[in-house]
């Protein structure tokens, strides 16, 4: 692991374990759990048997720390800044993509003809 991956790691494993708290009442281990050192077994029990988003978005998180790819914009191979990744640790955009790619999106919804709001 990197230097500074752990401390990455700590702070998606805080994010996921309050997400996992407050969606699933599910009691975060006591061990390792603030050091980071969960392994990568405990966190797949910890997540078995829920398909959520979220929990999916903060697993691949997990894995982008794993590749030196965590905190990179997946389009334009930009650094997110700490505050970005503070607001959301499994962001995977920066602003500008997020907002490019959602334009997109409205306006092929527009050009169908099919209604952006109900």
């Amino acid at each position: 692991m990197a230097p500074g991956d752990a401390a990455k790691r700590r702070v998606i494993l805080s994010s996921l374990f309050e997400y996992l708290k407050l969606n699933y009442d599910f009691e975060r281990p006591a061990e390792g759990a603030d050091s980071g050192q969960i392994s990568d077994r405990e966190v797949d029990v910890a997540l078995s048997y829920k398909s959520d988003s979220r929990l999916g978005e903060l697993r691949q998180a997990l894995k982008r720390v794993e590749n030196g790819t965590y905190g990179v914009c997946i389009c334009c191979k930009r650094a997110l800044s700490g505050v970005e990744l503070a607001e959301d640790p499994a962001k995977r955009m920066c602003p500008a993509c997020e907002a490019s790619l959602n334009m997109g999106a409205l306006s092929a919804q527009a050009s169908s003809g099919v209604p952006t709001h109900i």
